[in-house]
């Protein structure tokens, strides 16, 4: 977040609204993709009603 207040001191552009959303995101949301698909499968491993659900949808989403 400096850099934003470091760029709006110096007169400079911060970007549009979308990149400090996502800059948020990045320091207090998800910190990665690896981490979120990791918690995802650990629900899936723990309730297996919930992953033969959401197998069965992506089956059907897929045509098979």
């Amino acid at each position: 977040m400096k850099s934003y207040y470091d760029k709006v001191q110096a007169g400079q552009g911060v970007g549009s609204w979308g990149d400090f959303a996502q800059e948020l995101k990045n320091i207090y949301g998800q910190r990665d993709d690896k981490e979120g698909e990791k918690k995802e499968l650990m629900v899936l491993w723990v309730n297996k009603d919930l992953a033969k659900k959401t197998l069965s949808s992506m089956q059907n989403d897929t045509g098979r």
